[in-house]
């Protein structure tokens, strides 16, 4: 359940004319034009010859996901034969407006083709292959890009919430299946996911990956919330809305006997519930005739779940919390003995418990009544489902700033799966090959395999990473941590266990030679720069230049600051600094170096180089005008990240051109890892990718 609120209706009226087409299963636009309206479909066999309007994305490796856009497709995936430059594709799903279809090995790039008992339509557009190192890339997490309420049917989640309908296999990593859509709820019934939200459209699909947007009638309102069962779909929402519905496909709007909002709704106790503002609720046999019951309180209901025998709704006291209210029918209500509770946004029964989640807390029972509270969260719990043998929850980090899904055998001891941190460090532990990538977050991903599979511990403290790196002098990873208004540096060679070591003076960035850390960045005085030998304790230095360093890195023989104006400053052993003339202007934010050029990049585009160990500069053309954020070197090749999926690559540092990828996020660093001959890339959303892609 997922309650609208204002912004979130007036964004709808307001976006109606937004742009449009399916979006991409994957993360780039699409390759082709296309509209935002979906036919009806057609039968299986349709004789009309098919249209591809759009595919999504435009580039992508094999074993990717490539959603095609059109009409008159066949509504089975057997119906369908897709080709890519004429190599046959598998066909995932089907809609008559909508295929999702993946990359087949030995395909080439060029059009894509479309078969169907009607004809053949060929894509006015070429699709990319990509193959080779900093081509082609494996997804390893990549968090909801906003959505708030999840779903699952036995092999796929579905989540909702963030202006686009996003499906995973796994919760690891998530794709968007339709963009834009207004949808705050979503369910399943065992043959159908439905989705609502805004007073003109729902959607609807069969496996999570092709969805069909459709009309609400014209009387309805803004929806809240759905629930079906295997013969019956109820919709609720504002105004004391109510439209129910045989086959989630044509519904029929029904008298509640309310006007208040009605926020959930539930089958349970062998009948329909809907509960909304000031204690209503609303009950019925059969979705079609409802009955509006007397308020068993009046506090606004915020969610409603239940059994075959037992009905329990959350009631909002505000910022107090919340009481659970049980019923056996609806009509007759009291309250659970369960004190002390967290504002709670979900209930659901499964697996023999009740299971309600919320601010900071979840709590369980076995009979309604009688409730146990987890320990205080680090998550807002938003929405859960069972999956047969887990609960899985989607919520918000405890910032507020990130999506966080979770997974518990029991309802109260809980794990995080995913976070979707913008992600902008990644460093190796040079005694047994760990990586580690934080971001502006308390959060710590690892990994023990090579960045294949990754592990999330929190810092241990509320603090956020503002960088980190390797340290030989320490033998440990050293965090730079935002700690209030101040920042320390902390120690951990496992990523899991953090030790808080020294003051910090600066406020920025940090780098590691064999013997030496430095700190770079600002100070309340202005540009700040302080070396350590272990991390616990700090010498301030005096800064090379007033324009503050927004970035170090070791080249192998000298650390390289960036900053403001164009800043370039060289030193051996970061006490000793020459300021360097850069020929830009731009903020320059990182770098890295081969034996004999070192690279500098940052903002709009702007890449320096030196031949000369950093005596003298000279300024390259990107062809970009993004942000650049951080570099790497292969040993053969240069390899730049930055804003809007942007990703680089240059032999000689000297022309540079720009390598499509599947992503649009922001990038936010990239690392070689010498002994897998493999590209580790992070950004946006926890997105965390290795190059090549098997």
């Amino acid at each position: 359940m997922k309650r609208d609120n204002d912004v979130q209706i007036l964004a709808t009226r307001l976006r109606l004319a937004a742009c449009a087409g399916i979006a991409a299963l994957t993360l780039v636009g699409c390759g082709g034009g296309g509209g935002d309206g979906q036919p009806a479909q057609a039968p299986v066999g349709d004789v009309n010859p098919p249209v591809i309007s759009s595919f999504s994305p435009a580039v992508g490796a094999v074993g990717d996901q490539v959603v095609l856009s059109g009409v008159n497709f066949a509504v089975t995936p057997s119906g369908n034969t897709v080709r890519f430059n004429g190599v046959q594709a598998n066909v995932l799903s089907a809609t008559s407006a909508a295929l999702v279809a993946v990359v087949p090995a030995g395909a080439t790039s060029g059009t894509v083709q479309v078969s169907t008992a009607g004809g053949t339509a060929t894509s006015s557009e070429t699709f990319t292959v990509l193959s080779g190192m900093g081509s082609s890339w494996r997804t390893r997490t990549f968090g909801l890009s906003g959505s708030s309420t999840i779903a699952y049917n036995g092999t796929r989640f579905v989540a909702v919430g963030g202006g686009a309908i996003e499906a995973s296999s796994d919760a690891l990593t998530w794709t968007t299946a339709q963009r834009p859509a207004y949808a705050g709820d979503v369910a399943w019934n065992g043959r159908l996911f439905v989705a609502v939200g805004g007073a003109f459209w729902f959607y609807t699909s069969t496996d999570g990956l092709t969805w069909t947007r459709r009309d609400w009638p014209d009387d309805a309102s803004d929806m809240s919330a759905v629930a079906g069962t295997s013969s019956t779909w109820v919709a609720v929402g504002e105004g004391g809305a109510i439209f129910s519905s045989s086959d989630g496909v044509t519904w029929t709007a029904r008298a509640s006997g309310t006007s208040n909002n009605l926020f959930d709704v539930v089958w349970a106790a062998n009948r329909f519930v809907a509960v909304g503002g000031a204690g209503a609720v609303v009950t019925s046999p059969d979705g079609i005739s409802w009955t509006a019951q007397a308020a068993p309180t009046a506090d606004s209901f915020s969610d409603v779940g239940g059994s075959s025998a037992l009905i329990v709704a959350a009631a909002d006291h505000g910022f107090s919390g919340s009481t659970l209210l049980t019923s056996a029918d609806g009509v007759m209500w009291s309250a659970a003995a369960a004190a002390d509770l967290s504002l709670m946004n979900d209930i659901v029964y499964a697996d023999g418990r009740f299971v309600a989640a919320g601010f900071y807390q979840t709590a369980t029972s076995i009979d309604g009544v009688a409730w146990t509270t987890s320990a205080r969260l680090r998550s807002i719990f938003e929405s859960l489902v069972y999956t047969g043998n887990e609960y899985v929850a989607v919520g918000a980090d405890g910032s507020g700033s990130a999506r966080a899904l979770l997974r518990s055998v029991d309802g109260l001891n809980w794990s995080t799966i995913q976070h979707s941190h913008n992600l902008h460090r990644i460093a190796r532990s040079a005694q047994d090959g760990r990586l580690l990538a934080v971001g502006m977050s308390n959060i710590t991903r690892a990994s023990t395999d090579r960045g294949a599979t990754w592990s999330f511990a929190p810092l241990g403290t509320e603090h956020l990473f503002i960088d980190l790196v390797w340290a030989p002098s320490a033998s440990a990873f050293v965090g730079h941590v935002q700690d209030g208004a101040n920042q320390y540096a902390y120690t951990t060679t496992d990523g899991a266990v953090w030790t808080q070591r020294g003051y910090m003076p600066c406020w920025g960035a940090l780098a590691a030679s064999p013997t030496r850390l430095v700190n770079v960045g600002s100070s309340l005085v202005g540009a700040c720069v302080a070396v350590s030998d272990d991390g616990a304790s700090w010498t301030s230095i005096t800064a090379p230049s007033s324009s503050t360093m927004q970035g170090v890195f070791w080249t192998g023989s000298q650390f390289v600051g960036v900053g403001a104006n164009g800043l370039i400053a060289t030193s051996p052993d970061g006490s000793s600094w020459t300021v360097r003339t850069s020929n830009v202007s731009e903020m320059l934010k990182g770098g890295a170096a081969s034996g004999s050029v070192i690279v500098v990049v940052g903002a709009n585009g702007a890449i320096v180089t030196s031949s000369d160990a950093g005596a003298t500069w000279t300024a390259r053309d990107s062809g970009v005008s993004s942000t650049l954020r951080h570099a790497a070197f292969s040993g053969t090749e240069f390899f730049v990240v930055g804003t809007g999926g942007t990703l680089l690559r240059s032999t000689t540092g000297v022309t540079w051109s720009k390598q499509p990828t599947v992503y649009n996020v922001d990038f936010g660093d990239i690392m070689w890892l010498s002994d897998a001959s493999q590209l580790v890339l992070a950004g946006d959303s926890g997105l965390i990718a290795t190059s090549p892609s098997q």
